[in-house]
């Protein structure tokens, strides 16, 4: 398997080690998958989108991975630009876990979506994305959210144990292993 991890931020260097050390290596380290996290700006404009698609396609080719086990994830502006591939790449990727995401979809992701986020985010409402969510699972849409009691939207290092459980569901629902 492949998982691109989008870090969140401005792109700076710090930023994406700092989210690599604490969330995909420990919360996805059981995956036995390649993790990349590349360093970038808004994961949706035109450049970047274009770059991890292109990444994605040189990695197939050139490395074992499994075409049907691509997966995104990403914190903040990462968890936006994987609510972004979920809606405009599915040929690319087979499921995405946005985390403390900005999510103002009204239509189903393309693909399987779990998707965490801190009740007390205080730049994304956690309760408008459940209102969302809730809307879009009404319309059978593979879309589920899980909410942590008391996190805020600086509480990254502290979802470790939810992105493990978003692996579970990646292996064992989305990939069916």
């Amino acid at each position: 398997p492949l998982i691109l991890a989008l870090h969140g931020g401005n792109g700076d260097t710090h930023s994406a080690e700092s989210f690599m050390q604490c969330l995909p290596l420990e919360g996805l380290r059981h995956m036995n998958a390649i993790i990349f996290a590349p360093t970038g700006g808004q994961w949706w404009d035109e450049l970047h989108a274009e770059r991890v698609v292109e990444f994605v396609r040189l990695a197939k080719l050139h490395w074992p991975i499994d075409s049907n086990k691509v997966a995104v994830t990403g914190y903040s502006n990462g968890g936006t630009g994987s609510v972004f591939f979920a809606k405009n790449h599915p040929n690319t990727f087979s499921a995405a876990i946005p985390m403390a995401a900005d999510y103002k979809e009204a239509d189903c992701p393309e693909i399987p979506t779990y998707m965490i986020h801190g009740s007390d985010d205080e730049f994304y409402s956690s309760s408008a994305l459940k209102r969302i969510v809730d809307g879009l699972i009404a319309k059978d849409c593979d879309i589920q959210l899980h909410l942590i009691q008391g996190a805020s939207h600086g509480a990254a290092c502290q979802m470790d144990l939810d992105l493990r459980k978003a692996g579970d569901w990646l292996r064992e629902v989305v990939w069916k292993e």
